[in-house]
């Protein structure tokens, strides 16, 4: 989170000074100011985070003991044969630390806002994308979809960063397969029936294909991809986290 905060501040400051600001100050006495102001604020995220950590640590043993009495628990099959065989492990735990993330990320946007209002649309979009997922994990720990919801919902999840995507819509073509979309400067007839659907870069002899709205479908099955590769793990002990963290 700290880092998805520090990138957008860079572009808020490539955005150039809010709309509140009056008075023009000197270049150089610019630059200072905004690295004096990134530099604290990144330090107040650091100080939440921690703070985050700590309430992280005090909530998850009194909520696992709630959920083991309400029935929301499991158990550790990868435990057989051990004194912990049939010990209750309380599932939808993540409700914890994925709540307790919000709460500081919805902190940080107080701040956040008053110094880069442009760039509020994208945390905000982020910001709802993580509760739909949140939501959609806890209630899958307590309900149990079935597969085809749990593939439903990351792409609803999705919708809220694709609709205020803004970046390139372009990817790169491998060089094994750059000679089916161009020969000779040319277009070839699989390259001319692409172009009624993507758009082929000819200047740059077909290494490059703007993908235009297939791109955003791309993005949301990737969505799609990345939960329930993750999701599919759970209940292997390290594997889901492990995953995670890699990914991360």
């Amino acid at each position: 989170s700290l880092y998805i905060l520090g990138q957008l501040m860079a572009d808020g400051r490539q955005l150039g000074p809010s709309a509140n600001t009056v008075h023009q100050a000197a270049p150089g006495n610019d630059h200072v100011h905004d690295h004096n102001l990134v530099g604290m604020q990144l330090l107040l995220f650091a100080a939440l985070g921690a703070v985050g950590h700590a309430v992280t640590n005090r909530l998850i043993p009194n909520i696992r003991g709630y959920m083991v009495r309400r029935g929301v628990s499991g158990k550790d099959l990868g435990k057989k044969g051990t004194a912990l065989e049939g010990a209750d492990v309380p599932e939808a735990l993540g409700i914890v630390p994925g709540t307790v993330f919000l709460v500081c990320l919805i902190f940080c946007l107080v701040g956040f806002a008053t110094s880069y209002p442009k760039k509020l649309l994208d945390l905000n979009s982020a910001l709802l994308s993580i509760c739909l997922m949140l939501f959609l994990g806890f209630t899958d720990d307590v309900l149990e979809w079935p597969w085809r919801y749990k593939l439903m919902m990351p792409s609803v999840a999705s919708l809220p960063l694709l609709c205020c995507y803004e970046g390139s819509k372009s990817v790169v073509v491998p060089i094994p397969f750059r000679s089916l979309l161009m020969t000779d400067g040319e277009l070839t007839t699989l390259g001319r029936l692409l172009c009624h659907l993507v758009v082929v870069d000819t200047n740059a002899e077909g290494s490059i294909v703007n993908l235009g709205v297939f791109y955003l479908a791309y993005m949301g099955l990737l969505a799609v991809f990345c939960t329930n590769a993750i999701n599919i793990f759970a209940g292997i002990n390290g594997l889901e986290v492990g995953q995670s963290y890699i990914i991360g």
